[in-house]
Parts: structure tokens; sequence; C-alpha cells
């Protein structure tokens, strides 16, 4: 309330210190600190860990003048696309109380979708970003890798962490073009940050005649049908618009199998580097091993660094290689890739125990922490990649698009989910809040 008055105060002034002064924004309760403000990670292990200093987003967010109003609620220590956790429970999309918001930024998800902030941190380190704004019928933006810079101490480099990327949820895509605005640029003590915006290149529209590649499942994934249909109509009107449409098939090259071995270890070994890099950890959890202050749940996908062998490690890296190699072949044909952001359109929180994704997908066995996500293959190469409301299933699911563009190119991906917009607006559509029957 003392920064809103301050906020205030400088509006009468007219001094305000940019376009969002005075915008309530929550942060996601897992890298998103705010110093003097308990930051759990959604662990019963850390609920009282208290960070000495913001992080570099959060400081950026609060020097243009937004207040953050709020933690978010994350499964525990990220590590899965659904969030609840034993510290209050599963988080609804607000389109359906009773179905999960999606994880791990689901919390942030949730709270703009219902209205509570019209903006939200995130960070996606397998599709967390994505996952929850497709769940939940907004906006959800993982810039390219090193756009928004992370201060991470003690590994500077993220040491085997997946190429996870910080980034803002709304309910516009305008919304998240101010926001990244505000979170991007370079930072001294990030190696891996990336030059500023230009002004202009924020601002880029969509000319006809752009080339859009569409992969109804990435050449590995099953997908539901009732999802695919929504995503094909919404590019049917994308096609009409004068955008070229062009269905694609894509071979990965990596089994789905391999893909879903590969994305659990990189999450298992980011939740080390996460522990590992926490500073002023009380004594009492500084003491304990790792493994006893996460849950069973996180515990089974923590790998042994004892015995995980250099050729493992070697074989992900190639297997990413080969990933890349396919995707870039494909974005250089074509100027855009769209994707289903999910093979699934809900997720039911459970009566008890953890919440998972599905096991099946029209008849095929799928990984259910996060193989029913068309997302994380993107994680593993960088590409910058954002999802937005396509449509509605009969019952009222939302369904999200991925777009995904060339490395670096933030702003023409945002630019064509823009056009879609423009063309298909969703605004009417928002915080329409219903229960499961």
């Amino acid at each position: 309330m003392d920064q809103a008055r301050e906020s205030d105060d400088r509006a009468s002034r007219r001094s305000r210190v940019g376009p969002l002064d005075g915008v309530p924004i929550a942060l996601k309760d897992l890298l998103d600190f705010k110093q003097g403000v308990p930051n759990t990670f959604g662990s019963d292990a850390l609920r009282d860990f208290i960070p000495p200093r913001s992080s570099t987003s959060v400081d950026r967010v609060e020097r243009a003048g937004l207040i953050a109003i709020g933690k978010t609620s994350v499964p525990e220590f990220g590590h899965k696309g659904t969030t609840d956790n034993v510290l209050i429970g599963p988080t609804s999309t607000p389109s359906c109380l009773g179905n999960n918001a999606g994880g791990s930024s689901g919390g942030s998800a949730a709270a703009v979708a219902a209205g509570m902030v019209p903006a939200a941190l995130g960070s996606d380190g397998a599709g967390s970003i994505r996952i929850p704004a497709s769940l939940c019928g907004i906006v959800g933006f993982k810039p390219s890798f090193g756009r928004i810079p992370s201060v991470s101490r003690p590994g500077a480099f993220r040491g085997y962490r997946l190429l996870a990327q910080g980034g803002p949820l709304a309910r516009t895509v305008k919304d998240v073009v101010l926001l990244t605005r505000i979170l991007a640029g370079p930072h001294p003590r990030d190696p891996n940050s990336l030059p500023a915006w230009i002004e202009s290149e924020a601002e880029r529209r969509i000319e006809p005649g752009v080339r859009v590649a569409y992969s109804a499942d990435l050449g590995a994934f099953p997908v539901e049908n009732g999802v695919k249909r929504v995503i094909e109509d919404a590019l049917a009107d994308l096609d009409a618009s004068g955008t070229l449409v062009t269905r694609v098939s894509i071979d990965l090259r990596v089994s789905y199998d391999r893909l879903c071995e590969m994305v659990l270890r990189a999450v298992g070994l980011s939740i080390w580097d996460m522990l590992f890099g926490i500073e002023t950890l009380d004594a009492q959890v500084r003491s304990s091993r790792v493994r006893d202050i996460a849950s069973d749940e996180v515990s089974r996908l923590l790998p042994d660094l004892d015995t995980l062998g250099s050729e493992t490690l070697r074989r992900d890296e190639i297997s990413r290689s080969t990933i890349y190699d396919v995707i870039t072949d494909q974005l250089e044909q074509f100027d855009y890739l769209v994707t289903p952001t999910l093979a699934t359109s809900s997720i039911a929180n459970a009566g008890n125990g953890p919440i998972i994704g599905p096991t099946s997908i029209e008849g095929e066995q799928v990984e259910p922490l996060l193989g029913w996500s068309l997302g994380f293959p993107f994680n593993f190469t960088g590409h910058p990649a954002v999802s937005i409301p396509a449509g509605v299933l009969q019952d009222g699911s939302p369904v999200g698009m991925q777009i995904v563009g060339r490395r670096h190119d933030d702003a023409g991906v945002l630019a064509l989910a823009r056009r879609v917009e423009e063309i298909r607006p969703w605004r009417d559509r928002l915080c329409v809040v219903r229960s499961r029957s």
C-alpha cells in the first residue's frame, strides 16, 4: 500500500517511471525472490526461507513502478507440469474449477486468468510458462534464452539446467510485450544475457505472405483430436488473412521415450543446481541431505550424481543438437512454426495425493509428468515460444496455440501472436469461471 501511494503521488506530479507504474503484479514462488519475503519453492522444508536480496526480474519490475502483491503457488521445486504442493494443495484453472491450472507457473497463470492481477512473472524450464497459459486460457511467453537475464549464483553459467528462462504471463499480447520490455536487456552479472531489444523491433507487424509451418504433433506426441481441431480452425482464419500456413511433417530424429527420459533427467539436474545454489539457507536445511529435504515425488527425479556418467550427459547433448538442427531446418524454410501447446485440454485435480497429467492420449501411453506438453523440446533448443489462446472445446476448456520463431526473433513471435489475437480476439472469453460437473 505504501508503494501504491507512492505511485499515486508520482501520477499526480506527472512523473511516472513508466507505462506500468502502479500496476499490480504477482511473483512465482520459485526463483522470483523478493527481499525479505518468504520464498517456499513449494516445499514444506523451505517454508521459512527468506531471500537476502531480490532477483533481477523482481528488481526490474519494481524499478518500473509495478507493485508485487503476492507470491503464486508452484509444484515443489517446479518439478512437473501441474501445480500442487503440501503447503496449500492444488491450484485450479479459473476456466474450470476442479481442473488443474498446469505448472509449474500455475499459480501465476491462475491469478492472471481470474483477474486477480493483470500480469505475473513465471519461469519456463520445460514448458512451465506455456503449459499453464494454455490450461488457463491466457498468454505465456518463453523468450529466447538470455533475453531476460538471471543472476544465478554460485553457478553463473547455470550448471546442467535446461535452457530455463524467465518470462511474463498476461491476458493480452500487448501486456506481454510491455512487460518483456521491462524485463529484457543485458546484465553484467549474467554471462548469457542478450543485448536489449531495439524499440522498433518490439512493435513489429506481420505482413501478408509470412510463411507459417504447422505441425500437429512434432512427429512424436499423441495429441487429442479435439485439440487439433481447435488449432486448425484458428490457422484457417490466419491463412485466410494472408498468412501462408502449410502443414508439415517433422521428424525430430529422437524418439518420444528418449525425449521424456531426457527432460526428466534435466529437470532432476536443475533441482540439484537450484538446491545447491540457494544462498543463506538456515543451518537446519544446510545440515540436511538434499534428498531429505525433497518429497518422495521429487526425490525420484534426482539423478545419483556419483553414478551419472559423462557418457549419459554427452548423449543428451548430442540429442539436443539433433533436435536443434531439425527445428532450425524448418525455420530456414518458414518464418514461424506453430504447434498445439499441449496434447490435452484439461487435467483433473486429484482428490488426494500428487496431481499428474494423463497417462494415455488417444489410446497411446504418455509420460504423466511432462510428456503431454509439446513445449519442452524448445527448451532443449532455446527458441522463443509463446502460448496464446486458440479457442475452446465444447466443454469450455481452453486450447493453447504455440508459436515458435528463430533464435532471438522474440519480436517476430510476439508479432504473429498479436496478429492471431486481432483475427480471433479472446478478451471476451477470459475469466469464465465454471466448475467440473
